[in-house]
């Protein structure tokens, strides 16, 4: 957060500052950065601990690395040679060619001197292996939200995580006309400006293509000369993972579906948000484990499309099914390629002539689910053959159910469904919403004290009985007292129910949290006493907190302020424990009482000077408010003199003077600030 003017107003003098209010990183119009304000975090997890707790993963950290640039001409000119270093060493210590980069998040501040180094330091690192050209897309989410300093890096991070995770480029805005001094077409990048399908990088390899995960670099540099960069790769799943307990032939069983807040209203509010959710889900709701073969089938021949589009430098959607391949120019040549990528997913034995005879993909995905079915069913629930959308909304309800048990906080206002389908549950949450009577299946409560409850997470009594009955004939019976108990308060180690392989952790609509806002009460803080009513409330109508009303008549310029002592350069400002006005808000009173009164004879052009000013006695403000008053006085024709004072006695005719001075104008020139580097 940034609360002071000061930062603002220093990186004005500077320059630093985009002059249109936009930041068009590597765009032509990049003249400075635009600040912006955030907070981000991100979930570090060792992955063979991420990976055992079914995490939701993002992406995978190869490597990183960080290095500083020593001396430089200044503390804002980066080095591209310390730059170049630190990818260079990023890209060794993870031990992949940067080929297989295919976007690259940048430090990106949208400076016309910044952008073109960090370019430079990219070539030098990427040039030394990749000698193609373009193959790497470019951007920074700073055009989005602005430079958010200390927790830009961040932002960063999770913008290129959500990227990879999504298998999305997302544009790099005001970046329509490039910068004219970055030669793109000469180097491996470019700038991403549309939104598409992130694409695997196939590299050729001893003649044949292999294909890579999605993977970027990200960087992020400091304005002293410290450089950082990342890599990160997608996660590509391996495994998913049956349900521990096998369906029986009376169909799916029951789980059971938590939900909990802190009252009933953020309950109801919650069980309104899921609903919500799960109704823009596709109609089939749960995502099956199998489809049968027509399915495996059609997701065969979509594989062997993307092999055989790759090998012919096609796009995929040139190449259809059932069109003989001669009439694209297929020769042996192509098809010992194709099968080779297939022996290498697959590992099993393929008759090369019979895939050529086949002569087509629907014909060659025929013959493999003759002979491989069910190695192909196998690979078919990998995410290498199978890449679900991570936004198309396929969920399962052992997935859902699972992630609201262990990844929710158990509160004190609770409900708890036991259903067999994502259907049922809509049903029951729509009942709940309803408050409908006899819901079966349903059950809600206020969290109590049950200290008589054993936890079902501990061996022994009626608790242990029940966990250790789970999977036996009376299973949706348990699932019934499991919710029971739970929203009671009882604790439940849900985990138990997953004794073999755990479903997945997945995204779902967070808490609702209430709209309540929690400013800061004016009284109190450090503004109070701006304008201060009779009885010493604030009011808005101060012209300056040292200035609060004008109080001029006919006997003279008179403005009056009311201190109450609570005020910051008060309460912040004791001597020998007494609240005392420092002499500084004696002149700022000056300034601001003869600006105010000068209207519209003031000249933009000219500034102002106090002259003679001597400060007679301190104002000290006690348990009562103080009413301190500036009148100013023509003395001379032109010249203006004044005097502040406080009133004191039943009359209040008594005048303390606390300081007197006189103020003149002082003609500005014309002023160019210089700032040398050391």
């Amino acid at each position: 957060m940034s609360l002071h003017p000061a930062k603002y107003m220093t990186y004005g003098m500077w320059g630093m500052h985009s002059s249109d209010g936009y930041c068009h990183t590597f765009g032509k119009d990049g003249d400075g950065y635009v600040s912006a304000e955030g907070v981000a975090a991100v979930l570090l997890k060792p992955l063979s601990k991420a990976v055992e707790d079914r995490d939701r993963i993002y992406a995978v950290i190869k490597a990183s690395a960080v290095n500083h640039g020593g001396t430089v001409s200044g503390i804002m000119v980066p080095s591209p040679v310390a730059q170049g270093e630190v990818i260079s060493a990023c890209l060794e210590k993870a031990g992949i060619e940067p080929r297989t980069i295919g976007y690259v998040e940048a430090h990106g501040t949208g400076t016309s001197l910044g952008d073109p180094i960090e370019i430079e330091g990219l070539v030098k690192a990427f040039g030394k292996g990749a000698q193609e050209r373009q193959f790497c897309s470019i951007g920074s989410v700073k055009s989005n939200i602005g430079h958010a300093e200390s927790a830009a890096g961040v932002i960063g991070l999770q913008k290129a995580a959500l990227q990879l995770y999504h298998r999305t480029l997302v544009p790099s805005l005001h970046s329509e006309e490039l910068n004219p001094y970055i030669d793109f077409q000469s180097s491996p990048f470019y700038v991403q400006r549309v939104t598409e399908e992130w694409k695997r990088p196939a590299v050729y390899e001893n003649g044949r293509p292999v294909t890579y995960p999605r993977r970027a670099g990200l960087s992020s540099f400091g304005a002293t000369g410290s450089n950082a960069h990342v890599i990160l790769e997608e996660y590509v799943e391996q495994t998913v993972q049956r349900d521990s307990k096998p369906s029986q032939a009376a169909g799916p069983r029951p789980a059971v579906v938590p939900l909990s807040a802190k009252n009933k209203d953020r309950l109801t509010a919650y069980a309104r948000k899921l609903l919500e959710y799960l109704r823009k889900l596709p109609a089939s709701g749960v995502q099956p484990l199998d489809d049968g073969r027509a399915a495996l089938e059609e997701m065969v021949q979509l594989k062997i499309r993307e092999m055989l589009a790759t090998i012919l430098h096609v796009d995929e959607e040139a190449v259809e099914m059932k069109v003989e391949w001669e009439d694209y120019g297929v020769e042996s040549v192509h098809i010992r390629r194709l099968v080779e990528q297939l022996l290498e997913q697959l590992q099993v034995e393929i008759d090369i002539g019979e895939v050529a005879r086949r002569g087509s993909i629907a014909a060659v995905a025929e013959y493999l689910l003759d002979d491989h079915q069910e190695v192909l069913t196998a690979h078919a629930e990998t995410a290498l053959w199978n890449e679900p959308d991570a936004g198309s909304g396929g969920v399962a309800l052992n997935d859902l159910a699972y992630t609201l048990q262990v990844g929710r906080e158990a509160m004190e206002a609770r409900a708890a469904w036991v259903v067999r389908d994502l259907p049922e549950l809509i049903q029951g949450l729509e009942d709940f919403l309803q408050n409908k009577a006899g819901m079966e299946h349903c059950y809600t409560d206020q969290l109590k004290s049950h200290k008589d409850e054993p936890s079902l997470s501990r061996p022994g009594g009626e608790s242990s009985e029940l966990v250790e009955s789970v999977g036996g004939s009376t299973y949706e019976d348990d699932m019934d007292k499991l919710a029971q108990r739970w929203v009671r308060g009882v604790e439940v180690n849900w985990e138990v129910l997953y004794s073999g392989s755990k479903p997945r952790r997945i995204g779902l609509p967070t808490y609702p949290f209430a709209r309540d806002r929690y400013w800061i009460p004016v009284s109190g803080s450090r503004t109070a006493g701006i304008g201060v009513a009779a009885a010493g409330e604030v009011t808005d109508s101060a012209l300056h907190p040292l200035l609060h009303k004008n109080t001029s008549d006919f006997s003279g310029q008179r403005f009056t302020s009311t201190f109450t002592g609570s005020e910051f350069f008060l309460s912040d400002h004791k001597v020998k424990g007494r609240k005392v006005l420092p002499g500084v808000a004696y002149l700022e009173m000056a300034r601001i009482a003869v600006e105010r009164s000068a209207g519209a004879a003031r000249n933009k052009n000219s500034g102002l000077r106090l002259k003679q000013v001597v400060w007679i006695r301190p104002l000290a403000v006690g348990a009562s408010s103080s009413a301190v008053s500036i009148r100013l006085k023509p003395e001379d024709g032109e010249s203006v003199h004044y005097e502040i004072y406080s009133t004191s006695g039943e009359e209040e005719v008594e005048l303390t003077v606390h300081s007197r001075g006189s103020p003149s104008r002082l003609v500005l020139q014309q002023t160019r600030f210089w700032i040398w580097a050391p």
